[in-house]
């Protein structure tokens, strides 16, 4: 491996169903930086191929419909993914069915989503000489929280519904989840960084208010 492993995580739709899951999850990725770009490209690939074989073991097991690995071509980019044979259907499918996982190298990065849609988005910005300028940052980390509050509206019902499983009233969950869904609005971003120079490491913390 190189020495950059980046994880982004971000809201997705559910084309890939008939429905939708009955928890929603955010989509994410890790973007990995090789050091020998053909070879680890290689294990990379074949560890991707393993681990849907496992998990389509598991969903004969548990009578769901298995993945099929197939591959397509986002520009020049070749991305291995999984698809459906038939959309799976319902309005509360069981958490699984968030993640349709993609992968795919780009020069010497190597993208792991869990979402076909993110992994193109990926490719397009680790492309772009723009948004890959290197930062001189040996820790970055960022949350935005109107993403956190979105995910949170998106799931009321379940944490509503564990709330009450905690002892609250069906009253008493609502007013809590709308309490803490106003929190996260009211507050825009956070950041936090770490870089090393000669004279040390310097942190950097930054937190914004709506």
């Amino acid at each position: 491996l190189g020495d950059n492993i980046t994880f982004v995580s971000a809201l997705q739709d559910y084309d890939h169903v008939s429905g939708e899951p009955g928890v929603k999850l955010p989509a994410f990725a890790f973007v990995i930086e090789l050091d020998e770009a053909e070879e680890a490209t290689d294990i990379f690939q074949l560890f991707f191929q393993t681990l849907l074989s496992v998990l389509n073991f598991e969903a004969g097991q548990q009578n769901r419909q298995p993945w099929l690995i197939e591959t397509e071509m986002h520009g020049e980019v070749k991305i291995t993914k999984a698809r459906y044979l038939d959309k799976p259907k319902g309005e509360s499918l069981p958490i699984v069915f968030n993640f349709l996982p993609a992968s795919a190298r780009v020069g010497d990065r190597y993208i792991v989503s869990s979402s076909l849609d993110l992994c193109r988005h990926l490719i397009d910005a680790v492309q772009d000489p723009a948004q890959n300028a290197r930062q001189d940052h040996n820790h970055d980390f960022g949350v935005r929280f109107e993403t956190l509050a979105t995910i949170l509206e998106a799931n009321t019902g379940h944490f509503e519904a564990q709330r009450v499983g905690e002892g609250r009233t069906a009253r008493e969950a609502k007013a809590d989840v709308a309490l803490f869904l106003s929190l996260l609005r009211g507050l825009d971003s956070f950041s936090f960084s770490t870089a090393a120079n000669e004279d040390g490491v310097t942190v950097q913390v930054e937190a914004k208010a709506r």
